[in-house]
């Protein structure tokens, strides 16, 4: 039985990668958006936000600099992303649909081709509301998971490094 499946509750995974990755606005809306719901949070905000100006931490949330995410998506119901492909790579891999929030040109390019996939959907504000609203869409829809564990099956199928290195 998978970590994620022995969970309780849903777990909400935010990050926004390592680089550019001071939103401190951004992490207090999602504080906001998803205080006191039936779900927990892991949040990695990275090192250069100061955790503790973001205000007081709600109870069902875990805010670090950094996370082993490999470990981290293993139990993700759902990932908030800045789509950086490797994020986006890792969150396939382990079938959690996607939250898609970009930062940069590319990483918009990559959130696009994982709603045509139907992994994911576009964060369409970074309002307290409008994350909640689409936290629960992604949690609510099976059809989003779904499209992300095909798609990760695909990738455990593929042979990885060896079977480049084969080819």
């Amino acid at each position: 039985v998978s970590a994620a499946a022995e969970r309780r509750r849903p777990l909400v995974y935010v990050s926004l990668g390592t680089v550019l990755n001071k939103k401190d606005s951004f992490y207090r809306n999602c504080m906001e958006a998803l205080k006191g719901e039936n779900m927990d949070v892991i949040m990695a905000v990275g090192s250069r936000t100061d955790i503790p100006s973001l205000g007081d931490v709600p109870s069902n949330f875990t805010i670090s600099p950094r996370v082993d995410q490999l470990q981290v998506l293993q139990e993700a119901s759902v990932f908030i992303t800045h789509c950086g492909m490797n994020s986006v790579s890792e969150s396939l891999y382990f079938g959690v649909p996607m939250v898609l929030f970009p930062q940069q040109p590319e990483e918009g390019a990559v959130a696009r081709r994982v709603q045509e996939v139907g992994a994911g959907i576009p964060l369409p504000g970074r309002e307290a509301s409008v994350i909640r609203e689409s936290i629960l869409q992604v949690l609510k829809n099976a059809r989003f998971r779904v499209a992300a564990g095909g798609i990760g099956e695909s990738f455990r199928k593929a042979g990885g490094a060896q079977k480049a290195a084969d080819v």
